[in-house]
């Protein structure tokens, strides 16, 4: 008898240990998956924690996606009035000093949350963009200020119609960033990125 409590003493405590083992294992397993649906960020969240100031984008192309990316979150997105802002401020750090000058802030924060209002009421989406590579942009110099043009393209989804919008961009070296100087609409074109 003393030999068969002994053994279910035993078996007890392996069971209890076994159990906490499956409990931890499960514990670890669960927070893990937990943590990894945390940290999935939104297309505003992984824009916003870009540091411009040490990460300003190289080439014209690049800043003129940098551009279209923060604009087709912004007009496909439902956020927040401080992510908005925020997002419009990064685009202002994209801007030539005389493109700011000719939008002050209040006035520019204005009419982009007014263009985003009637992109969401109409049930308008950007779904795509595209942006001429390096190869097919434009590059002069005047009174020693470097300049680029390139084009780019809008895919425009709204209700059950598409539509596509092209547009010239003209970039001036300020530093050494390019800063975007203005854009204008422009007939069809062949962007080739």
């Amino acid at each position: 008898m003393k030999g068969l409590g002994n053994r279910n003493s035993k078996n007890f405590v392996v069971f209890i240990v076994l159990m906490g083992i499956i409990f931890s294992l499960y514990f670890y397993l669960n927070n893990n998956k937990q943590e990894e649906t945390a940290q999935v960020k939104t297309e505003a969240e992984k824009l916003l924690a870009k540091d411009l100031e040490a990460e300003y984008p190289a080439s014209p192309t690049t800043v003129v996606k940098l551009y279209n990316r923060i604009s087709k979150c912004l007009y496909n997105g439902k956020w927040d009035n401080d992510e908005v802002n925020q997002l419009i401020d990064m685009i202002r750090k994209l801007y030539s000093s005389e493109l700011l000058v000719n939008n002050p802030e209040e006035k520019h924060n204005q009419s982009f949350k007014s263009d985003i209002a009637e992109y969401q009421d109409k049930k308008r989406k950007i779904s795509d963009y595209r942006v001429d590579g390096n190869g097919q942009m434009v590059t002069w110099e005047k009174e020693g200020i470097e300049y680029a043009s390139l084009n780019a393209i809008y895919y425009i989804a709204e209700n059950k119609n598409h539509d596509e919008i092209y547009q010239n961009f003209v970039l001036k070296k300020e530093g050494k960033q390019w800063k975007i100087l203005g854009w204008t609409n422009i007939p069809e074109i062949d962007i080739e990125e």
